[in-house]
């Protein structure tokens, strides 16, 4: 099956180095972003999220206490890019150095140019399922994020040395506080 990708709009680089293309799909606004790590594209898209009800209906959840944030929140997700039909695989690519690194860093830097440039409330996302990332990622996704959001100070254990991990410096700016799902375990909620 062979799916034609629609924009509706290009957006000129402001300065931010990265590709903008705006599209709507199911019915709600979604934006593109395109950039190469180690010879590979990939791309991050932020869907727009207008509501609670519509946060809900994708499988969301806020944590108890917190109310939807004005004036919308947006869900992420990202992969390598070669083709429309095989984005959204979610699979785990090796890079050698410090590739998947640069890769995290990257979509971590297009989640804060997003919040700045629509004012985002928040980011909701999920942590690929292990089976979905391939059998070469020797961590699972939600032991990295966990970490990347300051909600786990448990060490990292190397699983080819036995030898504790460096500590990761969350990334998270102080005006804004993750949480994690209680019921799967995968789903994060970014509130700003």
């Amino acid at each position: 099956m062979h799916y034609r990708m629609h924009y509706d709009e290009v957006l000129p680089d402001d300065g931010c180095g990265w590709e903008r293309k705006r599209f709507t799909y199911d019915r709600a606004t979604h934006y593109s972003y395109k950039f190469m790590v180690s010879g590979e594209f990939y791309s991050v898209v932020a869907r727009h999220i207008n509501s609670e009800r519509e946060l809900n209906q994708l499988g969301y959840a806020l944590p108890q206490d917190c109310s939807f944030p004005d004036p919308l929140m947006a869900e992420v997700y990202f992969d390598r890019f070669h083709d429309i039909e095989s984005f959204g695989n979610f699979f785990h690519y090796s890079s050698k150095g410090l590739g998947n690194g640069t890769v995290l860093l990257n979509v971590a830097s297009l989640m804060l140019e997003h919040y700045n440039t629509f004012n985002l409330g928040g980011f909701v996302f999920q942590a690929a399922l292990p089976s979905q990332t391939g059998a070469k990622r020797q961590a699972d996704l939600v032991e990295i994020y966990d970490c990347l959001l300051g909600l786990s100070t448990t060490p990292r254990v190397n699983v080819k040395t036995g030898r504790l991990k460096k500590s990761i410096t969350p990334l998270l700016p102080p005006n804004m506080r993750a949480f994690k799902s209680t019921s799967t375990g995968r789903d994060y909620v970014i509130i700003c």
